[in-house]
Formats: C-alpha cells, structure tokens, sequence
C-alpha cells in the first residue's frame, strides 16, 4: 500500500510539472529538445496571417523564401534558392519567449513572440500581435 501511494504521488507530481512545462501558447507542453536545438533549421513560410486574415501566399514573393537560423546565432534568408548577402544574428530573449535579431551590418533590431516550437513547426507573432507567421522544417 505504501508502495501505491508513492507511486501515486509521482505520477500526481510528474503531472504537475509536465503541465507547467507549457512555455509558448501553441506548444509543445514537453519537448526533450533544448528550445535552441528546435530553433536552428531551414524554415519556409506555410502561412501568413495579418490582422487575423489569412494572406495568400502565392503572389506574395514569399512562397520560396527560407529563413536559416544557424547554431552559430546567424540567420540566413534565402529567396528563390539566393542567400541575401545580409545576414542577421539571433538571440534569445524574455526568458526563451521571444527572440531578437540584429543586422551584422547596420543597426537596430527586431523582436518576435515564438507561440509554437517545435522540431518541424515554429510559430512566431510580431510584438504588436498584427502578424503571425507559421514555418515548417524544410
């Protein structure tokens, strides 16, 4: 019996903390990969939204652009298969909530809100909330 109640009190516990693991509203409420090791990819952009409304990609000049976010903090953006020889760094900030890029050549910088993360999906919204991207690993 005293076996049972401590196996209860784990799984009791376990529960808690995997439901409090939830970082990002979309998810993942657990994931064994280091939030770092789920941003370093290829994205392409699955869909765009702005204001709430779905944008077309088709049309847009987005429907070939990747965003490769490297181990070493750079992101490379690529349209039609062509690096842009500008290149950002990235960083973490506000506890993994957000993430800021900076040009290498140049000044100021941009912070988005990741709402999903994972291995093959990585949602972020801009800071105002007015727009919404969803990429997928390439």
């Amino acid at each position: 019996m005293k076996k049972l109640s401590i196996l209860l009190m784990f799984v009791a516990v376990a529960a808690f903390v995997f439901v409090g693991c939830k970082k990002y509203d979309d998810g993942p409420a657990f994931s064994l990969a280091s939030k770092k090791g789920r941003v370093v990819n290829v994205w392409k952009i699955e869909k765009m939204i702005y204001e709430g409304n779905d944008v077309p990609l088709s049309g847009s000049g987005m429907e070939n652009y990747t965003m490769e976010f490297t181990k070493d903090n750079k992101v490379i953006y690529t349209d039609n298969g062509i690096a842009d020889p500008d290149q950002d760094t990235w960083e973490f900030g506000d506890k993994k909530e957000t993430i800021i890029t900076k040009p290498v050549s140049g000044s100021g910088a941009d912070t988005i809100q990741i709402t999903r993360l994972k291995s093959k999906e990585f949602w972020m919204k801009s800071m105002d909330g007015k727009s919404e991207y969803h990429l997928a690993a390439k």
